[in-house]
């Protein structure tokens, strides 16, 4: 199941560490982050600020974003 997903998600934080993020009732606990960056946005289609990160869990990859203004974690992707 590889793909855009694009689904809200729960995230687990210790201060600046992301611990874990829970998705369709399963919790996925993440071993490594990479920051990717806030990349500009579509700001003309309503799109706010997002940082996205790139985690490694159950040994997959997945891209997560937060988005500012709505203030959530999305979950962009699986890789």
């Amino acid at each position: 199941m590889a793909g855009a997903i694009d689904d809200e998600v729960t995230v687990e934080r210790d201060g600046p560490r992301l611990l874990s993020f829970s998705w369709q009732g399963q919790r996925y606990v993440i071993r490594s982050t990479q920051t990717m960056g806030t990349p500009p946005t579509r700001w003309w289609e309503g799109q706010g600020e997002r940082t996205y990160v790139r985690v490694t869990a159950r040994g997959c990859l997945y891209d997560l974003y937060y988005d500012h203004e709505r203030k959530v974690w999305v979950l962009a992707r699986r890789l």
